[in-house]
């Protein structure tokens, strides 16, 4: 899960956030996509895009969002909760 600043924390439902994560049809896909820049951002592989993590969020707070709501909604049928 994403620690998102406050400032950049918003509510969503379930359904809102699986429509912005959804690439082809597949919200896994949508998951590793934000994953993948965030990995880049901390690797300083981003080409200086953001020069700090509220810089990251105030771009992809809607995804790092509704990754959190997904993550936190499917995370029982993993760990068997």
């Amino acid at each position: 899960m994403f620690r998102i600043p406050n400032f950049n924390k918003m509510e969503m439902t379930f359904e809102e956030a699986v429509g912005i994560l959804e690439i082809n049809g597949s919200v896994l896909k949508g998951m590793e996509h934000i994953n993948e820049h965030w990995d880049r951002y901390c690797k300083g592989e981003a080409n200086d895009i953001y020069e700090t993590d509220e810089e990251f969020f105030d771009v992809w707070s809607h995804e790092a969002n509704a990754y959190n709501i997904v993550y936190a909604e499917m995370q029982p049928l993993f760990t068997g909760e």
